[in-house]
């Protein structure tokens, strides 16, 4: 077998069945992995903002603090920016996604503020987001939802307690 130089769109050697196919080979996988890594690597989906959490009535100085908890559960930053909203970092490697939490008494609502590297696009007034973007928000959302019941839980015990131990004080010092 006598070998050609190595040319685009030319075969290695000059036998028989390679020389129809090689060429037609090569542009075919060629065509195969730029649509791969045109789709198949990009992994958007549509940018979801999760709709608002509603729960049991809290202080706001409880429903603060549990939004800060959650957000400390996978490595998200909170900053406060004013009463009723909280801005939430995170950092994962070369990606940063950043959320406004706002929040009372009785709910709460997470919204995409801005990332990098995240490969957001709004084309045509759809929103579209590396799709690691909404298990990071979803994930948030349940974390916080999680320290809320827990703040929920607490509060009902201390009360629960503190009716215990009132009572307790009045038996003691009404009936002697």
């Amino acid at each position: 077998m006598r070998r050609r130089s190595l040319q685009l769109g030319a075969d290695v050697h000059s036998c028989a069945p390679c020389a129809t196919t090689y060429p037609y080979r090569m542009r075919r996988a060629l065509c195969l992995l730029l649509l791969i890594a045109h789709t198949g690597g990009c992994r958007t989906s549509p940018l979801l903002n999760p709709p608002p959490v509603s729960f049991a009535r809290l202080a706001t100085d409880d429903v603060e603090a549990a939004i800060y908890q959650g957000c400390t559960k996978r490595k998200w930053m909170p900053t406060k920016i004013r009463n009723g909203q909280i801005q939430a970092i995170l950092y994962q490697r070369s990606h940063v996604a950043v959320v406004d939490i706002d929040y009372d008494a009785d709910s709460f609502r997470v919204t995409y503020v801005h990332s990098e590297n995240l490969r957001y696009k709004n084309r045509h007034g759809e929103q579209r987001i590396h799709s690691s973007y909404n298990k990071w928000v979803k994930n948030l959302v349940a974390d916080i939802e999680a320290s809320l019941a827990e703040r929920r839980s607490a509060a009902a015990r201390n009360l629960q307690s503190n009716t215990v131990t009132a009572r307790g004080h009045w038996r003691e010092g009404g009936r002697g």
